[in-house]
């Protein structure tokens, strides 16, 4: 059996993704290499390997494919989808530079006064159009004052494209509205910059502006329009950021978008927080991504079009096609009134070539410009580019605001969300280690979390393992983590190299320089001890954890080497009463290693101190182990660790 691609839809097959615009609804659908392998390149689906493919019997029923009877020879067709990206997914026209309003943050640079010309855009459609652009997104300035909008819109449409179109609102009235939804316009992007309405009006120069533009959400939600609500990020606060978010939520918005300043053109000249100081951006982030987690499945929630911060969660489970850091110059570009192609509606600094008396697709796939664009993505996906181009007048550097507190966000969320979830955040944390560890870490990160967040100075004793600052320094906490070791202490420092709040220093713990009752918080993990040292640094009142082994740990190896075995917990909580540390929690537990991998016990020995000369006489202690692990063909080791937390 093979099947036919209807006529009125518009597909591609490329980068492992089979890409369908449902003629009906205009959604974008992106099947994986499981439907691509079997599409030709022309029109036929292969469906006696995808027989009970739920993708094929859902385009069966949505009527996008048909029954079709081969009277060729098959062999013939190539049946795989090209490893390249022949055109924009997305392309936004810039249909007018005339506006009805005053924006502080417009990045306009001529007089309102251009339209595009309308003859030239139709051909520019049906070359869009035989290029299988699925979207045209009308845009800046204000779309409806282009006197020829619905002569457009019509020819769009007739193309079996998708439009959306991008408005500040306040022309809009109940007969627009009923005409667009008419014209089959279905999705529209609509400015809001803030919850409160001053400062709205002041952005906008325009006083009434925002409760034009509330009522007017109604009017276009009535006439079955729907909409996403686009922020941009300019000095609004973060207490007002998060309420612009709640108030979509509460407009009935499908979609809120955030959008943070490139700054060309005028600008330049605005003067914007965040981009003096970085903490206050991670700031922005974070309330992105609690909302994103509080509206999940009512309201999507996203940072720049298809922005890696949108799509972070589950990389693996995206379409090949999507896997783009930034989609300048690949998925999407932006034609502006003047005929300028743009990389994307931001990168008004650097058109790649005026393209009013030449083909769309000529410059699309031999633009210098843009393939140097496409490079940088393959080499190092920089994020946005225009905002890096924007600091560096070079499109080869990464985008400072994005390309490294993303990451960083994204960690103090994956920890607070997990925080309230710990199963689930252990687990994940510590996927490479044996399966008993798991609970005995989730409560070692428990007790730290509930203290390190009201802790204002925290000392955390021998890094080594840099796995503490790592995990925890995504709660932007201050932390100085030490060691002895200058290797130890320069790995720890490139592993967390993303924290500016974790401060590494090379100290002795039995000698350490601080000053008495400098911290909040002490925690040592697997670290030697010198209960005096720790004790004069911490405050009174505050807190000591330590997470470490006892005498019963590796007992196995410690029989068959005849090593001394450790002090007793009970021995250890006396020390700490004679220390004048109060008990406040504990916990003791053993558990079973099984090895049944000699190279992995080796591996273990090598990076975990429990032999003391291991790499000195590694030749011995082998020998002897691995006549043990023959007998047996596994081994067996005992753990046993201790938790507690005492307080000054």
């Amino acid at each position: 059996m093979y099947y036919k691609i209807k006529d009125n839809v518009l597909w591609r097959n490329e980068k492992n993704s089979f890409m369908i615009l449902h003629p009906v609804s205009k959604k974008l659908m992106i099947f994986w290499k499981d439907i691509s392998d079997f599409v030709s390149k022309w029109w036929i689906i292969d469906g006696f390997k995808l027989k009970d493919n739920v993708s094929i019997k859902y385009l069966i029923k949505e009527s996008i494919v048909a029954d079709y009877l081969i009277d060729f020879d098959i062999n013939n067709h190539i049946f795989w989808s090209d490893n390249f990206v022949s055109a924009p997914l997305n392309v936004t026209i810039q249909i007018t530079n005339r506006c009805n309003l005053q924006c502080g943050h417009c990045h306009k640079v001529d007089k309102w006064c251009v339209n595009i010309d309308k003859d030239r855009l139709i051909t520019l459609i049906d070359e869009l159009h035989e290029m299988k652009v699925f979207n045209i997104n009308i845009s800046w300035w204000e779309p409806l004052m282009y006197e020829w909008l619905s002569d457009v819109i019509k020819y769009i449409v007739s193309k079996w494209m998708k439009i959306t179109m991008s408005t500040n609102l306040v022309l809009w009235d109940e007969n627009m509205a009923n005409t667009m939804h008419q014209l089959w316009v279905r999705q529209l992007h609509v400015s809001l910059d803030s919850s409160d309405e001053t400062y709205h009006d002041h952005m906008r120069w325009h006083k009434g502006a925002y409760l034009t533009t509330i009522k007017n959400l109604a009017i276009i939600k009535k006439a079955g329009l729907t909409f996403t609500l686009v922020t941009t990020l300019v000095n609004q606060s973060i207490d007002d950021y998060s309420k612009i978010i709640d108030l979509s939520y509460k407009l009935w918005a499908s979609w809120h978008k955030t959008n943070i300043l490139v700054p060309q053109w005028q600008w330049k000249s605005i003067e914007t927080w965040y981009y003096k100081d970085l903490n206050l951006f991670k700031s922005y982030i974070r309330v992105f991504l609690q909302k994103k987690k509080k509206y999940d499945k009512k309201m999507s929630v996203i940072w720049e079009s298809m922005f890696m911060i949108s799509i972070w969660e589950n990389m693996d489970n995206k379409p090949d096609i999507l896997k783009l850091w930034c989609p300048a110059g690949v998925l999407t570009c932006a034609i502006t009134e003047k005929w300028n192609l743009l990389a994307c509606p931001f990168y008004t600094e650097l058109s790649m070539w005026n393209i009013y008396d030449d083909s769309f697709k000529d410059l699309w796939t031999k633009s210098v410009l843009l393939w140097k664009i496409r490079v940088c993505k393959e080499n190092d996906g920089s994020w946005c580019q225009a905002r890096a181009y924007w600091i560096s007048k070079s499109i080869e550097n990464n985008d400072p605001y994005i390309h490294k507190n993303v990451y960083d966000a994204n960690n103090h969320d994956f920890y607070n969300n997990s925080a309230e979830n710990r199963n689930d955040f252990i687990s994940v944390v510590w996927h490479w280690i044996k399966i008993e560890w798991e609970k005995w870490n989730k409560e070692f990160y428990w007790l730290i979390h509930n203290y390190l967040m009201s802790s204002d100075l925290t000392l955390e004793i021998w890094t080594w393992t840099w796995i503490v600052p790592k995990t925890l320094g995504c709660l932007w906490k201050k932390i100085i983590s030490i060691d002895f070791s200058d290797n130890m202490l320069k790995l720890a420092k490139e592993n967390c190299s993303m924290y500016d709040n974790v401060l590494f220093m090379k100290e002795d713990i039995h000698a350490l320089t601080f000053r008495d009752g400098n911290f909040d918080l002490i925690i040592k993990r697997l670290a030697p001890d010198d209960l005096w040292e720790i004790f004069r640094v911490l405050k009174f009142g505050w807190n000591f954890i330590n997470f470490t082994n006892w005498e019963r740990d590796w007992m196995e190896l410690k029989e068959l080497f005849w090593f001394p075995f450790h002090q007793s917990v009970s021995d250890y909580k006396s020390q700490l009463v004679k220390q004048w540390f109060e008990m406040i929690y504990e916990d003791e537990f053993e558990f079973k290693e099984i090895y049944n991998d000699f190279d992995i016990l080796i591996k273990m020995l090598h990076i975990a101190p429990i032999i003391p000369d291991f790499l000195d006489r590694e030749a011995y202690y082998i020998d002897k182990i691995k006549t043990e692990f023959d007998d047996t063909n596994c081994f067996v080791l005992t753990r046993h660790k201790y938790l507690v937390n005492a307080k000054k």
